[in-house]
């Protein structure tokens, strides 16, 4: 039996695509382990080495990069997040150079100019008085590299997704395989593991059927236990063949009508009665009923099933294993998963898996004679040269939980419909792959990856003497796989501080459950971060949607960073306004943003050319050096120089150590005249007013100060107090009473922040 669903698949971001299912993997023993003492004031810069440097400065990138790094100093900033610098695939264009597609997570690239120049960059840094983050993935490495190589020369395919051994891989396959039908070339793509296949796909053409409404089903018509492919047009006309040979195909041998004609008719297959043939049916989504018949040609259904409500997702499959198929639905607003009998009785309790608007097939995803579930998910322009990407979040189970691995699709343009069949039937196979089916996956549960793993970052910091590490997609290798991260970071930072007597800071990337054993979360959203685990972005934002002091006041780790812009954004975030970059640098937040946003950046540097792809990421422009001979530009650099020094001069207010962020000096000031929620950080008889103007017009912003709020920030036993806008006028101030505090006037201007500090007097 394969099974087929039409559904509108909605565009949605691969990183953030998992309902809060997944969250269940989490095996960590909850603790985090100390902080560096330098980290309660880290101020983060983010560079790409290749990008950084001036093209005139000679000598490799890493050399450029490090004649810069004065320039990252006297702006304020303490602490440099490097791309990652491990050698990776520098086979395709110089424009593209990036690290994700990893070769050897042991060696220095040196496309960037190898690891003596690496050495050499953190030694200039450290002269600085700069830290070093060295970001690191924990997701792909390059099948073709020597290192995957290595790894499965020396038998340990089970380090790799989907965690099989050798011999498992090499025992001849049962089970299903996920695909994707263009309707236009009636064009099937498979992924494909099986050793033989090329470029590890499995592509199948049904010759001169193709046409924008035909739609796919999938079975095994003749008994043999192999799958082939077929259509149903919109007329209703079932062509399907017994061909199983990859390639074109003119041959059919089965053509009927069933059905009525309409876009609202779903073809599906399945063994109904257990005779070992697939047969073929419909399912009506204007009125949720299936229509199934038990034999390939015309007729009225044998089987007529109710399901629960129009619009859903028709499913597939062999709940029980008895060799008899079954239908289902998929509800993909709430992720909810509906399994029947055969008489159309609830086969199950239905479950949830998945995020909103997924899509959902069924398949025997490791070869056990019983089918369960995957989720889908499509985003675009994730490879170069590609348009969609399509990934299948599985489980072999028929219950809610996290995935137990993934298959990624990179594909044109043109393909609309989820496909499964059987297409490695009898294949040996060798280790998933993703990427555009060019990396392996780390499969992280397995003991021997980690130990391997965990020593070879311990001794990428004893050589190169870098202060920690920045996790990307470090959900992927705790709970989204899901694997349980088995304390793999906490037991890096306990081996280093052991064996180096260094404390390394740890920066997960997307707020995953392995925070609670890392220092930190960065996320790669909005204009600043997220501080829940949100899949719609809906509360994520303090410039649009959230308060800053109300989320603070919830949060449980000692460090957030607030991103402002990064690698992955399309465009820089601050766009000429002030009031974005202040909000975030004086927050006790720790402040990340991306090379280029202190002097004003607003969209992309100027490169080589602007072809479409991954240069239309942040990730791969140049630094705009030219930018600081702009008067207006580099008046805004000022200004982001003087918010810098100015977080620092206050950092024992701004920073101060605590167990946990929620506890910090941190409080809302009822304001009038501002949109975003005014601030305060507080401490020592001083409290530090922030307030700014997001898009709106210039004019006052009338601080609430009453008597409780000074008690809170500890000035309730003064009478009179200091009252100093820093950031414009530092040489400027009042003496005021507590009474005209309580009605305080600050003029803010349009896209702008002020920086007001009050101190008690005696």
């Amino acid at each position: 039996m394969k099974n087929y669903l039409f559904v509108c698949i909605l565009v949605c971001s691969l990183s953030f695509c998992i309902a809060e299912d997944y969250f269940y993997g989490y095996t960590g023993d909850g603790t985090v382990p100390p902080s560096p003492e330098w980290a309660h004031d880290a101020v983060f810069y983010s560079i790409n080495v290749q990008h950084f440097g001036k093209a005139q400065t000679p000598g490799s990138y890493f050399e450029k990069a490090a004649a810069e790094l004065d320039y990252i100093k006297d702006l304020g900033a303490n602490t440099v997040v490097v791309n990652p610098v491990t050698e990776f695939l520098d086979e395709m264009d110089p424009k593209f150079w990036n690290a994700y597609y990893m070769k050897d997570p042991a060696a220095i690239s040196g496309a960037y100019g190898g690891a003596e120049d690496f050495k050499d960059f953190v030694s200039k840094a450290h002269s600085l008085g700069l830290k070093v983050i060295v970001d690191t993935l924990v997701r792909p490495l390059y099948a073709d590299g020597e290192a995957a190589k290595k790894i499965l020369a020396e038998g340990n395919h089970d380090w790799f997704a989907p965690g099989l051994t050798k011999e498992q891989l090499e025992k001849p396959f049962k089970g299903d395989s996920v695909g994707m039908y263009n309707p236009v070339e009636a064009k099937f793509t498979f992924v494909s593991q099986d050793i033989e296949s090329q470029n590890h796909r499995k592509d199948y053409i049904l010759l001169n059927q193709g046409g924008a409404e035909t739609k796919p089903v999938i079975g095994d018509w003749n008994g043999d236990q192999r799958d082939s492919i077929g259509i149903r047009k919109n007329d209703g006309t079932f062509v399907l063949t017994d061909v199983t040979e990859t390639g074109e195909i003119s041959k059919i041998d089965y053509q009927f009508i069933f059905g009525p004609a309409g876009e609202n008719i779903i073809p599906i297959a399945g063994d109904w009665d257990g005779d070992g043939y697939d047969t073929i049916g419909i399912y009506n989504s204007q009125n949720a009923i299936f229509y199934l018949k038990n034999s390939l040609e015309p007729g009225d259904a044998d089987i007529i099933i109710r399901g629960i409500k129009s619009g859903w997702i028709p499913i597939t499959g062999d709940w029980d294993g008895d060799g008899a198929d079954e239908v289902g639905e998929y509800d993909p607003e709430s992720a909810i998963f509906y399994h029947y009998e055969s008489d159309g009785e609830m086969y199950s309790k239905p479950y949830s898996h998945g995020g909103e608007k997924y899509a959902a097939v069924c398949g025997d995803w490791n070869g056990d004679g019983n089918d369960s579930i995957a989720v889908i998910s499509k985003s675009a322009g994730q490879k170069r040269g590609f348009k969609d990407l399509f990934v299948y979040f599985y489980r072999n189970a028929l219950s809610s939980g996290g995935a137990h691995g993934s298959y990624e699709l990179n594909l044109k343009d043109g393909y609309k419909y989820p496909v499964v069949g059987n297409v490695d039937f009898n294949a040996k196979r060798g280790p998933s792959l993703l990427f555009g089916n060019s990396c392996y996956e780390f499969q992280w549960d397995n003991p021997g990856l980690q130990e391997f793993m965990i020593e070879n970052w311990v001794d990428l910091v004893k050589r190169f003497d870098f202060d920690g590490y920045r996790l990307d997609c470090e959900a992927y290798q705790t709970v989204l796989a899901p694997y349980g991260n088995q304390n793999v970071w906490k037991r890096v930072w306990q081996r280093c501080h052991e064996r180096l007597g260094k404390d390394v800071f740890l920066i997960a990337e997307m707020d995953g459950m392995g925070h609670y054993n890392i220092h930190a979360e960065q996320d790669t959203f909005g204009v600043l971060t997220n501080l829940h685990w949100d899949p719609q972005g809906k509360n994520r934002n303090f410039m649009v949607n959230a308060n800053i002091v109300d989320t603070a006041k919830t949060l449980e780790n000692t460090y957030y960073t607030m991103t402002l812009s990064c690698h992955d954004h399309h465009e820089f975030q601050a766009k000429g306004r002030r009031s974005t970059f202040g909000y975030m640098v004086f927050s006790p937040f720790m402040p990340w943003w991306r090379m280029g946003e202190e002097v004003n950046a607003r969209k992309f540097v100027p490169q080589k050319d602007s072809q479409k792809g991954y240069d239309e990421v942040l990730y791969f422009r140049d630094m705009d050096w030219q930018a600081l001979e702009n008067p207006e530009k580099k008046a805004f650099y000022e200004d982001v120089r003087r918010m810098l020094h100015l977080r620092k001069e206050y950092k024992d207010i701004i920073s101060p150590f605590c167990s946990k962020f929620k506890d910090r000096n941190f409080t809302a000031i009822p304001a009038e005249g501002c949109k975003l929620q005014v601030y305060a950080n507080y401490g020592g008889g001083i409290a530090i007013i922030v307030a700014a103007k997001l898009d709106e017009s210039d004019g006052d912003v009338t601080l609430n100060i009453d008597s409780q709020k000074l008690a809170e920030m500890g000035l309730g036993g003064f009478e009179e107090f200091r009252v100093t806008e820093k950031l414009y006028r530092p040489n400027e101030s009042r003496v005021l009473s507590k009474s005209q505090l309580s009605e305080l006037r600050q003029y803010v201007e349009n896209n702008n922040v002020v920086f007001v500090v009050i101190e008690g007097l005696k």
